[in-house]
């Protein structure tokens, strides 16, 4: 049976994952919301250097240059998404861990649980 300082801090990693989930459906949201500015930014820009850049060069730099700033957002959107995936990849491991200890505690010793206990905090 697990002591009640050790069911606390499982129940207490359950509630944090929820929270994860919360956080990382929103950013998922936010992303698809800001890929579609991105794709619609883009989409104008080319228009733009299609036309108008023919007949300015100053515009077409200038146009060129907004173009490059948004293949580094986008960069970094992907970024942001791999960040998401690695986080609901370790909340995905960390659920199983507790439900392991859960299921059966006997199997584990102290400084092993410990060791769970404090990986689960970190996330």
């Amino acid at each position: 049976m697990l002591d009640n300082e050790i069911t606390r801090k499982l129940q207490d990693g359950l509630t944090n994952l929820g929270e994860i989930d919360t956080v990382a459906d929103n950013c998922g949201e936010l992303k698809l919301k800001t890929g579609k500015k991105l794709k619609y930014y883009k989409e104008m820009i080319d228009k733009a250097q299609k036309k108008q850049g023919k007949e300015d060069p100053l515009l077409n730099d200038k146009l060129a240059e907004l173009m490059d700033e948004l293949y580094i957002f986008e960069r970094d959107l992907v970024e942001a998404d791999l960040k998401i995936k690695d986080q609901k990849k370790k909340r995905a491991d960390a659920k199983k861990v507790i439900e392991d200890i859960n299921k059966a505690p006997e199997k584990f010793n102290p400084t092993q649980l410990d060791n769970m206990l404090a990986n689960l905090e970190e996330i």
